[in-house]
């Protein structure tokens, strides 16, 4: 049975670890990366005081700095040194970030909408395919990684017994082996949770299509209301939609306001308030623009158990609950797990070294005869990988064009105002531009180490076997002598 766990767990590996690892690395990086917009966009970056600016100033600042713009919602800092983020769409349609000091009420500046935490969230679910097929292929690594961190906890013996043992003097294929049992063992509880997670992303979809969970409607500005506007009536302050908002849920701790985009949409007003582990939006507030009235209200803790499990998801595989603490706790996990698919690859491809050095000897003591013994462990593993080979290298071909398409369409989009920084600010670009550049390393290191190996063959030796190399080629050790999975 153990043996079985392990052909599982390389197969796996072998043939989905390259694409699993791209997946793992983009989400670890999309944790953090409201954190890499800070640091790469001065405009985003304030100093904390004890005085703050009222939504209804900082409104008013954005609109006296692009009058020709339509507010459509600003959300809240993500921390004290966080700048207020207004989303703003132009005369030509094109979305842009505006940011404002939340302690003065000033416009620092503004960025296309197109940003690192952008970049690295729609790779992350859907490789750019902006349609469901591209989260469900997504999606669908999360079987693989719960099928891989299961059967390596199945087939590893005693493993609760060596939680703390990782030998460093022992050769490298010691050294690799260690840590990649450790960083499986001490990270399976956040694998579990990150797989079933993943899985979720693609089942959601269909559980959609047959509304087995449904939210209540939203209600629009009653039409007494539109109808006893006059041609100069305007929508009441922010400030006003927030003081209604307080007063029918007071422990709302507001995270974001959408602004109306017609005249029969209410404002919302979204955050967070008594539940635990739930997206802003489950707690969710309308306004009634021109009068202050309250349309509708709604708590998580009232969802029915599936819409409160949609609003849970996001904040388990992100780890975004509890602010910078746990993004970091879980950017380390993600990093961790990461590194399973590479010395995984490690330790099969020194595994398969050691091998053919072991199918040269016998060849050499039993036959007496020139042999290629990589080409023969080459062939065994090929004939059982090929469709493992060719869907991931189509799925990442695939990628790569949807990412090429996806900026190319962006910076189209933008139009001259931004130009190629219509790709996010010039960090930021670095950034996600070296990641790309990693990743194609990393393909062309796994095509060629793990695929495509260089061969090394047996000196000539006098040959008194009445086989022929050719014939011994053509039979070949069988994959039980081998140990190949």
């Amino acid at each position: 049975m153990k043996q079985w766990f392990y052909t599982i767990h390389g197969w796996l590996g072998l043939n989905f670890g390259l694409m699993l690892f791209i997946v793992c690395l983009s989400g670890t990086i999309a944790v953090v990366s409201h954190e890499i917009d800070w640091l790469c966009t001065p405009s985003l970056r304030v100093t904390p005081t004890e005085t703050r600016a009222s939504w209804g100033t900082m409104t008013n600042a954005v609109r006296a700095a692009y009058p020709d713009s339509e507010l459509q919602y600003v959300n809240a800092p993500l921390g004290a040194w966080f700048a207020c983020e207004f989303i703003l769409k132009s005369p030509a349609r094109v979305s842009k970030r505006v940011y404002v000091d939340p302690y003065t009420g000033s416009v620092k500046g503004h960025a296309p909408w197109f940003n690192a935490q952008r970049f690295f969230r729609d790779f992350h679910r859907r490789f750019f395919w902006y349609s469901w097929l591209g989260i469900w292929v997504v999606a669908a690594f999360g079987f693989v990684l719960l099928g891989a961190v299961a059967s390596g906890l199945a087939f590893y013996k005693r493993w609760w017994s060596k939680l703390f043992v990782l030998r460093r003097r022992k050769g490298g294929r010691i050294f690799f082996s260690d840590f990649h049992r450790l960083v499986g063992v001490w990270t399976f509880l956040f694998a579990l949770l990150i797989s079933v997670t993943g899985i979720w992303y693609l089942v959601e979809i269909p559980i959609g299509w047959a509304n087995l969970y449904e939210r209540p409607s939203l209600p629009k500005v009653p039409r007494t209301t539109l109808d006893s506007l006059q041609p100069n009536s305007s929508r009441l302050s922010p400030d006003a939609w927030v003081d209604a908002a307080n007063e029918a849920m007071p422990d709302l701790q507001i995270r974001s306001i959408s602004f109306p985009d017609s005249f029969s949409r209410p404002a919302g007003i979204d955050g967070q308030a008594s539940a635990w582990l739930v997206r802003n939006r489950a707690n969710r507030v309308l306004i009634d623009p021109y009068t202050g009235e309250l349309l509708f209200k709604q708590r998580a803790e009232n969802l029915p158990l599936l819409a409160r499990w949609v609003d849970t998801a996001d904040e388990l595989h992100f780890g975004t609950f509890g602010g910078l603490p746990t993004k970091l706790i879980w950017f380390v996990f993600g990093i961790a797990l990461s590194a399973l698919m590479p010395t995984g690859a490690y330790l099969w491809v020194r595994r398969r070294t050691q091998m053919a050095d072991g199918i040269r000897k016998r060849l050499k003591a039993d036959h007496n005869q020139p042999f290629a013994a990589e080409l023969v462990v080459q062939w065994q593993t090929r004939r059982n990988v090929a469709i493992g080979v060719l869907s991931t290298a189509g799925i990442w071909l695939l990628a790569i064009g949807a990412i090429w398409s996806a900026l190319a369409r962006q910076l189209n989009e933008a139009g001259p105002e931004y130009g190629w920084q219509s790709l996010g600010s010039p960090g930021a670009i670095v950034v996600y531009g070296s990641f790309l550049l990693l990743i194609l390393a990393a393909t062309i290191v796994w095509y060629r180490v793990v695929w495509f190996p260089r061969l090394a063959t047996v000196s000539p030796l006098e040959s008194d076997s009445g086989k022929s190399s050719e014939a011994l080629s053509a039979e070949g050790p069988d994959d039980r002598q081998i140990g190949l999975s």
